[in-house]
């Protein structure tokens, strides 16, 4: 079920049978005299129902969210054992770098992976230049394909979730290169969720269907037809929104019709006493997303169904773990997302 569900765009916490994971902001309270279980909600992202900005006050917040993310940065660089900080050719990694190199008592150590012959998808030669930047010293990994399909089953191992693409090889290789030197690092990740930088957090008219905007002729049936889909009225109906248009298309009859060929006939009825819509919306609270705009209901869904199984997780602590390396993410201090 959970292969099936990864496949479909509802990422699952764990792939092992008869084993959960408690969810992100909750607490489990168990009581051993009879042997009961609660999960508890002690904590929720509580979104801004109003976005509009004072404009007049726009100073004043930026200094804000400056002081907190400075401390968040300062507090992480905390330890007993060498700290470095992960860089690539991104604004998020940049500005961790830049505060890290302020509190570290040494050179910084900073480490980045190269990706020879990808052209503009290699960002080397940026994270060289922000490290000359700052008096960091830049330790870089080449990753080839070779390389990634080396390195698949070790990372697979260390993640214990699948995953359709090579993007926690890659981060895989990079902890490797880390462990040679540090033993904690400072990361970027969380800032595209809390500042919505990702491009999918700009819908324009054509609202969640706007990034398949384009000339060709499938593009163009896909804007025009899945808005109104079954499927799309169904994700609505669970969820309230539709937070990305691929979701209109795995989450149909069609997508999961071949998804089900994938598997043994007799574990196909298994598969039919369920769907993955199912998963989105058990960790969906519509309280969350009602009477907010579009962007928001966004940033909510990416949140709560994509930060914490696949990017903190394939992305981040496991693959770092793998190497025993512990990974410190300032963005997601609490105090930075409240701001």
């Amino acid at each position: 079920l959970t292969i099936r569900d990864y496949l479909s765009g509802a990422i699952p916490e764990t792939i092992f049978a008869g084993v959960q994971a408690i969810p992100p902001g909750c607490l489990m309270r168990v009581d051993l005299a009879v042997g009961t279980h609660e999960i508890q909600r002690y904590w929720d992202l509580d979104l801004p129902a109003n976005d509009d900005l004072d404009h007049q006050a726009l100073e004043s917040h930026v200094a804000a969210v400056k002081e907190v993310v400075e401390e968040a940065v300062r507090l992480r660089m905390r330890a007993d054992v060498p700290v470095g900080v992960y860089l690539s050719g991104g604004i998020d990694s940049a500005i961790v770098a830049a505060l890290a190199a302020k509190s570290c008592s040494g050179k910084l150590q900073a480490f980045t992976v190269s990706f020879p012959n990808s052209g503009k998808y290699d960002e080397l030669n940026l994270a060289r230049g922000m490290a000359n930047a700052i008096g960091a010293e830049l330790h870089s990994v080449s990753c080839d394909n070779e390389t990634l399909v080396r390195d698949v089953t070790e990372c697979l191992w260390a993640c214990e979730l699948p995953f359709t693409n090579f993007h926690g090889v890659g981060k895989f290789v990079l902890s490797r290169l880390a462990h040679a030197h540090v033993k904690v690092v400072l990361t970027g990740e969380g800032a595209d969720e809390t500042f919505l930088g990702y491009p999918y957090f700009r819908p324009n008219r054509a609202g969640e269907f706007a990034n398949l905007r384009g000339r060709s002729f499938l593009r163009r049936y896909l804007v025009r037809r899945l808005p109104e889909s079954p499927p799309a009225r169904a994700i609505t109906r669970a969820l309230g929104y539709v937070p990305f248009p691929m979701l209109s298309i795995t989450l149909s009859n069609w997508w999961q019709a071949r998804a089900r060929s994938l598997f043994a006939k007799s574990l196909r009825a298994r598969l039919d006493a369920s769907h993955p819509l199912l998963r989105l919306r058990e960790r969906s609270d519509r309280t969350q997303t009602e009477g907010r705009m579009l962007t928001r209901q966004i940033q909510y869904f990416s949140i709560k169904q994509m930060l914490a199984p696949y990017i903190l997780a394939i992305l981040g602590d496991r693959v770092e773990m793998g190497h025993s390396i512990e990974a410190r993410t300032p963005f997601l201090d609490h105090l930075v997302f409240e701001k």
